[in-house]
């Protein structure tokens, strides 16, 4: 009698776990969770054209005029180089680089 007892409370607390028990092949709950958190309300950005002189560096982002400081689409922009401008959004870095075609251009003297 004790012996069956033993088997059955063994039995239920085995089948009791394994409904609490995640699929293995399942990726984890966090990074289904963090992948969301990336992409929500990011508008994209394109980089047009970048000016700079001795005094001030502007950029042109999605057709905007845009200075260091300066938030558009939810992103501050934190650097104005030749090439590029880099952005913040939610505490992450993200570089803005130029299309192909507009590097190419060079206006002549």
């Amino acid at each position: 009698m004790f012996n069956l007892l033993k088997s059955l409370l063994l039995l239920s607390l085995f089948s009791f776990t394994s409904g609490f028990a995640q699929d293995p092949m399942r990726p984890p709950s966090w990074s289904a969770e963090s992948q969301s958190e990336r992409v929500v309300n990011l508008e994209p950005l394109n980089l047009q054209q970048v000016l700079s002189s001795k005094n001030r560096k502007v950029a042109v982002i999605n057709d905007t005029l845009v200075v260091e400081g300066q938030v558009i689409g939810g992103a501050k922009v934190a650097e104005i180089t030749d090439n590029s401008v880099r952005v913040i959004y939610k505490g992450r870095s993200i570089i803005l680089t130029m299309t192909t075609t507009a590097k190419e251009y060079n206006r002549e003297k």
